[in-house]
This record gives structure tokens, C-alpha cells and sequence, in this order.
């Protein structure tokens, strides 16, 4: 497929960086469209989100690609995030910048809470 690089178990938009099936079109170019035309299209943002030790280091191995966060912000497809490891109230002076590549919200009768959102992370190179 044009502007799509193969992987094992999915493919990748080289416009967006969207994981797609196997054969599943990315939608980006219309999403886009859909964001100028409603006026919400907007620059990526970087997010500054306070993370445990813990979950740090699973994301740094690549076991954690997720996020489950309060839906206080604006968050985006294509914004970043750099997460500051806290201990015990206190900086680390530690942290990694990850892409919102996937927002899960609204979804209550999944048990998935309307203030809260899951977002699909990348770790950025």
C-alpha cells in the first residue's frame, strides 16, 4: 500500500503514525480535513504529567504503550508528553517524552469513566 510501511502485526501511516489492520485505511487525511473545517485544529502540544517510578521504567522497557489519565487537558493525537518521574512528592530530575498516537474516552458503559482517558503512547525517538 502507498504511504504505508509493513510490520508484523499491523501496518504503520507514514502521514500520522496511526497502527492500522491489515488492509484498514488510516483516516488521518479526513480527520484533519474534519478539525479545520469544526475549527479545532490546532500545533501539537507538549503535556507536563507526573508518573511513578514504576510505570516509568515499564514504558523506557517498551512494556507500557498507555496511559490511563484524568481528562483535564486537551489532549490530542500528535501532542507529546514529557513525564517527570515523582517519588514520595518529590522530582527526580527524570523523565522521557512520549506522542499521543490513540485517545480511548467516552466510553462509561465500558467502565471507562467520562473524566478519564486512555492514551496510546510511542516513545519518541
Amino acid at each position: 500500500m502507498k504511504g504505508v510501511t509493513k510490520l508484523a502485526a499491523y501496518n504503520t501511516c507514514k502521514k500520522c503514525g496511526a497502527h492500522l489492520d491489515p488492509g484498514e485505511k488510516c483516516d488521518c487525511e479526513y480527520r484533519k480535513a474534519l478539525d479545520i473545517v469544526s475549527g479545532e485544529h490546532r500545533k501539537p502540544v507538549v503535556h507536563t504529567l507526573k508518573i511513578q517510578k514504576k510505570f516509568f521504567n515499564d514504558i523506557v522497557r517498551g512494556y507500557k504503550k498507555f496511559e490511563l489519565r484524568r481528562f483535564d487537558r486537551d489532549f490530542k493525537v500528535g501532542d507529546k508528553i514529557f513525564l517527570s518521574v515523582y517519588e514520595n512528592d518529590e522530582c527526580k530530575n527524570v523523565g522521557i517524552i512520549v506522542k499521543i498516537i490513540y485517545i480511548l474516552s467516552n466510553c462509561p458503559q465500558f467502565g471507562l469513566h467520562e473524566d478519564y482517558c486512555i492514551l496510546g503512547i510511542e516513545v519518541e525517538k
